[in-house]
């Protein structure tokens, strides 16, 4: 068994930048499919964690939904 050494808010950081980077690269569809992962994850997360975690999960889901929508995608 591994022992994790990012928070939440670190892998959701992670997520989002390969959304921009699969983005860059012309993967259009990967990019999106990345950022609604995002919105999975930002779920999970507050359920997980609670309304403590609140503040920097919500802003993700934010950068989450405003990349799906600048892009032309509907938000999970």
């Amino acid at each position: 068994m591994s022992v994790r050494t990012t928070n939440a808010t670190q892998r959701l950081d992670m997520m989002l930048t390969q959304a921009e980077r699969f983005l860059s690269q012309g993967l259009k569809g990967e990019a999106i499919a990345r950022a609604k992962q995002v919105l999975v994850h930002v779920d999970r997360e507050l359920e997980a964690q609670g309304i403590e975690a609140n503040p920097a999960i919500e802003t993700r889901r934010m950068l989450a939904r405003r990349f799906l929508e600048e892009h032309g995608a509907r938000s999970v």
